[in-house]
């Protein structure tokens, strides 16, 4: 067997090889652990650092042992409710999913990526997304799926087709969702193990008009006691306004909760990162290049990742950097547009507030004087904080000290 260059699979290079292979063959050494591949086209369990897909095993993970420990010791030990929180593209959602995993605990994830596109959501949509979560349950856990679609069959509201279930949102015999969560919880309770109902980007929750899901939530959390809630949010402060933490008449006010934070890479951790997924590909960056994306990408690791996927594909150069640029000032722009359909009456507010911290960091002082200028009359203090305040709570711009600026760097090149 030829020696292994560093980083490189000889699972992904087989012709490196004299004689046929076997399993044996195809043991290596990656990173100082010992890994028994298969061959290529079966290496769905492994992910290279690159891959944009959320990450789904904990060695696939980077630098998140704290979060992830912290996060599936809670949901073992049975915290009601915990929150992942964090910028866009900081890896909730890989968070998430490699904690159940590890925790080896059924549950749901409903993504709500789908209504963080409409300017307002309805039940409908809320139900729509739940069967197709709970769909993907049934497909996924085939020991459970005939015990639980037995029992789906007694809910108002649910139609049984084959494998799979249908909701109705409307009729005479609308879902109650409440009904399918106390299921689960029944479920959870005979087969003593917990149960995760997770929303992923569950800030887009208070988009749902004329329906309380808060009041479920907090149900759930009363009297449900073999289940726990996890919420991901990165919009923090519109999260934790859903949540109700500071409002008393908020449905889940006063109830403990569980925050995990997730935060930027330093300089130094990507760079490692960007090394380490450059070793698993077997390529060694130009160190100018290296340099540039390092500074360009700003601890963000997703779009360290979408670098890396591009380099892998196109090969590590300059214009790397620009097509990542590119692409992620195209997504940043459309979460921007989106979060503004909401809000036109104070669009052209939002604008300007966007366009005057993106030259500079800005005291509250310099973004009130902006506005006016833009309005040509005095605006009202309270009316400024208040609209600075929710541009924090949806995490496109963050106050450093007393000065606020955009945290996401390809957000601020879509707002130039």
């Amino acid at each position: 067997m030829p020696e292994i260059g560093q980083g490189v699979l000889i699972a992904q290079n087989p012709t490196l090889l004299a004689r046929p292979l076997s399993l044996e063959d195809y043991k290596v050494v990656l990173q100082g652990i010992v890994l028994t591949c298969t061959p290529p086209s079966y290496l769905d369990w492994y992910k290279l650092l690159f891959d944009e897909r959320p990450k789904t095993t904990k060695r696939d993970l980077y630098d998140m042992e704290r979060q992830l420990a912290s996060f599936v010791s809670a949901i073992r030990e049975g915290d009601p409710m915990v929150l992942i929180v964090g910028l866009r593209r900081t890896g909730k959602t890989s968070l998430l999913q490699t904690g159940l995993a590890e925790a080896k605990l059924p549950g749901i994830i409903v993504d709500l990526r789908a209504i963080g596109e409409k300017p307002y959501a309805t039940k409908k949509d809320l139900l729509q997304l739940l069967e197709s979560s709970v769909n993907n349950f049934l497909s996924e856990q085939k020991g459970r799926a005939g015990r639980v679609i037995d029992r789906l069959k007694g809910i108002r509201g649910v139609q049984v087709m084959g494998t799979g279930v249908s909701f109705s949102w409307a009729g005479k015999e609308p879902l109650q969702i409440v009904d399918v969560f106390k299921l689960l919880e029944e479920m959870a309770a005979r087969e003593k193990h917990r149960f995760i109902i997770a929303f992923d980007e569950a800030q887009e929750l208070g988009k749902i008009a004329g329906f309380n899901v808060q009041k479920i939530l907090a149900h759930v959390y009363d009297y449900f006691k073999n289940t726990s809630i996890v919420l991901t949010g990165s919009a923090i402060g519109l999260l934790r306004d859903f949540v109700g933490t500071d409002d008393p008449d908020a449905p889940l006010y006063g109830r403990a909760i569980t925050e995990i934070v997730l935060g930027r890479l330093s300089e130094g951790q990507s760079r490692d990162f960007l090394q380490k997924g450059f070793e698993q590909l077997g390529t060694r960056p130009n160190e100018k290049v290296l340099r540039e994306a390092l500074i360009r990408l700003d601890g963000i690791i997703g779009w360290l990742t979408l670098f890396g996927s591009i380099c892998k594909r196109g090969g590590v150069s300059a214009s790397s950097i620009g097509k990542v640029r590119e692409i992620g000032k195209s997504m940043a722009r459309k979460e921007f547009l989106n979060f503004l359909a909401s809000r036109q009456i104070a669009k052209r507010r939002y604008m300007r507030i966007m366009k005057t911290v993106v030259s500079h960091p800005a005291t509250w002082s310099e973004i009130k004087r902006s506005v006016q200028e833009l309005e040509g009359r005095t605006v009202n203090d309270r009316g400024i904080t208040d609209l600075i305040s929710t541009l924090v709570k949806a995490g496109f711009i963050e106050k450093t000290g007393e000065l606020y600026q955009i945290g996401d760097p390809l957000l601020a090149e879509a707002i130039r």
